[in-house]
């Protein structure tokens, strides 16, 4: 049978084990434990941990994960990887991998000056989801198949991926994705989208494909994201196959099938089979190619 084991002060565990309660420091050398709850620093070497949450400060090497949560700062040596990997603090990692990768670090957003506070990662990372709930600098190695961002979220480049979702602020170069969907914001600054399918819209759809993303939150949770009011934000260039947009002011739009909705303001226009244009919206140019 498993060990149960609680820990005061510091602490060497190894071998096999199912639950860990901890309040210290620990050092973890070629374990398999199912849960671990601690609070305190702990050195992970060679080890696989199951369910994992911590409050404090992490050094892992070459340890692998199922679920883990830490409130603190991350150091990850070698390459780990894990299933669900949520940060609140700071994480620098030599390489990791992981279905799931969530900055969900608290706290104010601005510090005594007014100014955003932003979190970045250090290293290099690869998962099938990033998801962001704090203001992140992407200032990373990373590849990732999604990209839900429900918070200020800044790259200085263009953004690939699959699918990108973003709910809140955004500061990019431009996004080049098979799908985008941007709802508008005041405080979004963006000069162009490339992609198979673009909605940039204060109507946001739970549709099939999105709700088969791995992720944290519950698909249906992101429509209220969209009910507070919209922004018309600029985009010089959007070029995509499928493009849907409204509360847009843009120089060029080019795309096969395109619908421009309320609250556009468009220079010119380009579109192969067809083209939907609101009453309330401002297209100066149109050209079928």
């Amino acid at each position: 049978m498993k060990r149960n084991i609680w820990a005061l002060g510091d602490r060497s565990i190894s071998g096999s084990l199912d639950r860990v309660f901890a309040a210290g420091n620990l050092k973890i050398d070629k374990a398999n434990i199912k849960k671990i709850r601690s609070a305190g620093d702990i050195n992970i070497n060679n080890s696989y941990i199951d369910n994992v949450y911590v409050v404090g400060h992490i050094n892992s090497k070459n340890s692998n994960f199922g679920d883990f949560k830490v409130v603190g700062d991350i150091e990850i040596e070698g390459v780990c990887k894990a299933s669900t990997f949520g940060v609140t603090g700071r994480l620098k990692a030599d390489f990791l991998e992981c279905n799931i990768l969530r900055n969900s670090s608290k706290g104010k957003k601005t510090s005594e000056n007014g100014t955003l506070r932003t979190v970045e990662f250090k290293g290099s990372f690869k998962a099938k989801t990033f998801e962001n709930f704090y203001p992140f600098y992407m200032n990373c190695d990373f590849r990732f198949d999604n990209i839900i961002s429900d918070s200020y979220l800044q790259y200085n480049g263009v953004l690939e991926c699959e699918r990108f979702y973003s709910f809140e602020d955004l500061h990019v170069e431009g996004v080049n994705a098979e799908f985008i969907y941007i709802r508008p914001n005041a405080k979004i600054e963006l000069e162009s989208i490339v992609g198979s399918q673009i909605i940039v819209s204060d109507n946001f759809k739970v549709d099939k494909e999105f709700k088969e993303i791995p992720m944290t939150l519950s698909p249906n949770s992101y429509k209220n994201l969209t009910k507070s009011k919209s922004h018309i934000i600029s985009i010089s260039e959007i070029e995509g196959d499928k493009i849907e947009i409204d509360h847009v002011k843009a120089e060029y739009i080019s795309g096969i099938d395109v619908v421009i909705g309320d609250l556009c303001i468009i220079e010119k226009v380009e579109y192969k089979n067809s083209i939907k244009i609101s009453e309330k919206a401002v297209v100066n140019k149109i050209v079928k190619l």
